[in-house]
């Protein structure tokens, strides 16, 4: 995941073959959304992961991200972090995604 922290936009890749091309692809990504200055902000591989963020939109708001085994196990670890972080407002999860695992022999 790349994000642009001034603006808030957030670029997502899955299904790269190495960390360097999923990073490459998400700042990518991040940029075509209208990021500037986009830079590569969380990775995860073999596992699941979100992204949660208030329901409300706060003049200052904290995007958070999170992995686990599952969605609904990254989702419980997320959303009470992210609400603490937000000064007790109500987080909601805006983007999940599991990668595939990769065999290696």
């Amino acid at each position: 995941m790349a994000e642009d922290a001034r603006s808030s936009k957030v670029g997502t890749a899955s299904g790269e073959t190495s960390r360097r091309a999923a990073e490459r692809a998400a700042v990518k990504k991040c940029e075509s959304m209208g990021g500037i200055g986009c830079r590569p902000v969380f990775a995860y591989r073999n596992t699941c992961a979100v992204i949660a963020e208030p329901v409300d939109l706060l003049q200052m708001m904290v995007g958070y991200y999170q992995h686990a085994p599952t969605v609904e196990e990254a989702t419980r670890l997320v959303l009470p972090r992210c609400r603490i972080g937000n000064d007790g407002h109500e987080c909601r999860v805006v983007y999940s995604n599991c990668t595939s695992p990769i065999l290696q022999r």
